[in-house]
């Protein structure tokens, strides 16, 4: 069995593993491997059929078509060029 030794020099990261490992009742270890597994895309936390952003929606929430298509008609106007400004 090979060792990797990983060195958490940001503390934002150390805490948020600390998070994961008490809320779960792992080990530092275990908290370490569950997040590389997922990260991986091996385990039933895999990430590797979440298209990138998809993963935050339950925080972010998502625009229905609707919404998309007035946010993006108003801000069609920012997308023209004024070619005597440019002269």
């Amino acid at each position: 069995m090979k060792q990797l030794t990983v060195r958490v020099t940001e503390p934002e990261v150390r805490r948020r593993i600390e998070e994961l490992a008490e809320r779960e009742q792992l080990s530092l270890n275990q908290a370490v491997l569950k997040l590389l597994r997922r990260a991986v895309g091996l385990g039933a936390d895999a990430l590797e059929n979440v298209p990138i952003g998809e993963d935050i929606q339950q925080f972010a929430g998502r625009w229905t078509a609707e919404e998309a298509a007035e946010f993006n008609a108003a801000v069609e106007v920012f997308g023209a060029i004024d070619d005597e400004f440019w002269k």
